[in-house]
């Protein structure tokens, strides 16, 4: 099984960090279906996250739902932690291209919050972050200043876990990709950098920066990359179904393997992907339910999101993963364009009544 640092993973399947998707309401409904190793939030940049903070006096969205350590005096927060509970952990990402700040973001994320990993993103190809920003992906230009910055966190980290009294420190992985072009393949490096720094796991993505989500994810220099790290490797790209999944631990070698936005289309591939793993046959496997009961889930969802937030924020948030829900539906189109449209919880619910079957009453 998937070990990092010290932590044991009860799968080799973890969740792939998704901007506007990967929020406490989506971890829950992930842990409803089971046979994910490792849950993760979405990324978060360190200075804004931090400035946010000071000025502001609030924090960071992304931070909403995950669990509070015990204050002093044994208050607790609001949240309790069910991923604990299930034996899941969860992961926190994080961006910059300055130490400081990422130190020290990191080692506030172990001090208050209840997660099990720190994850670094040298992977990102979005152009606000690469071309404006000069962090994710674009970093991998320079191994030296990511093994600068990895050392930073992985230090943090560790007088966090220190100061917390913790068995064992808290571990750092980084996601990464390829590197920033075809002609500027800067994976061996990076990847050895990153574990020299310290880091107890490094995720691949096996596409360049410019590739963005184009083309094919090459697997054999995922690969390679394990041949050349002694810490654990796992793989991501073009991760569609349960048997891919297993496929790549046979096929590739890797130690895990990560799947993104396959999931958000059928949540229940991670229980399907392990089960395989674990031994069961086609016939074991989840079929893709009937239109009912993705409605159901994608109503429970929503309530979830109406419990933590408010009506318009809800709304918005569910608006991205309600098209999910519809794949399958033989007005997928016309669903996906009318519910986008909705600005309150009655439109919301009134387009899933429109589209989506109604419950059969004589069903159990």
């Amino acid at each position: 099984m998937l070990k990092i640092g010290s932590l044991e993973l009860p799968s080799p399947f973890v969740q792939a960090p998704m901007a506007g998707f990967s929020n406490d309401a989506w971890r829950r409904i992930l842990l409803k279906f089971g046979g994910v190793g490792l849950l993760a939030s979405e990324m978060m940049h360190a200075r804004g996250s931090l400035e946010m903070e000071r000025r502001r006096k609030t924090l960071h969205g992304r931070l909403f739902g995950l669990p509070s350590r015990e204050k002093n005096g044994g208050e607790k927060n609001s949240f309790e932690n069910p991923f604990r509970a299930a034996g899941i952990p969860l992961s926190v990402q994080i961006w910059d291209n300055q130490p400081e700040p990422l130190a020290e973001f990191a080692e506030k994320l172990v001090l208050e919050y209840d997660i099990q990993v720190i994850d670094m993103n040298f992977g990102c190809p979005a152009p606000d972050v690469v071309q404006k920003a000069r962090c994710g992906s674009w970093l991998l230009q320079f191994p030296e200043r990511i093994a600068e910055l990895a050392e930073a966190v992985v230090q943090a980290v560790h007088r966090a876990s220190s100061a917390l009294g913790l068995p064992a420190p808290i571990p750092v992985t980084a996601k990464m990709r390829l590197g920033l072009s075809s002609e500027s393949m800067t994976y061996a490096s990076v990847a050895q950098a990153l574990e020299s720094a310290g880091v107890s796991a490094v995720t691949v993505h096996g596409r360049t920066t410019r590739q963005m989500y184009s083309g094919k994810a090459d697997w054999e220099k995922i690969a390679e990359i394990k041949s050349l790290l002694h810490v654990p490797v796992i793989g991501n790209g073009d991760i569609r179904s349960a048997f891919q999944a297993n496929e790549a631990l046979r096929k590739w070698g890797v130690d895990g393997v990560m799947i993104g936005r396959a999931a958000l289309n059928e949540p229940w591939l991670f229980r399907d992907a392990f089960a395989l793993y674990s031994g069961a046959d086609d016939s074991e496997l989840l079929k893709r339910p009937a239109a009912e009961f993705q409605k159901r889930l994608l109503l429970e969802h929503f309530d979830v999101l109406l419990e933590q937030h408010e009506e318009t924020e809800a709304v918005m948030l569910m608006r991205k993963f309600a098209p999910c829900y519809g794949v399958g539906l033989p007005n997928a189109r016309q669903f996906r364009v009318h519910v986008t449209r909705t600005r309150t919880a009655a439109e919301f619910r009134q387009a899933i009544e429109e589209y989506f079957p109604r419950d059969n009453p004589e069903a159990s």
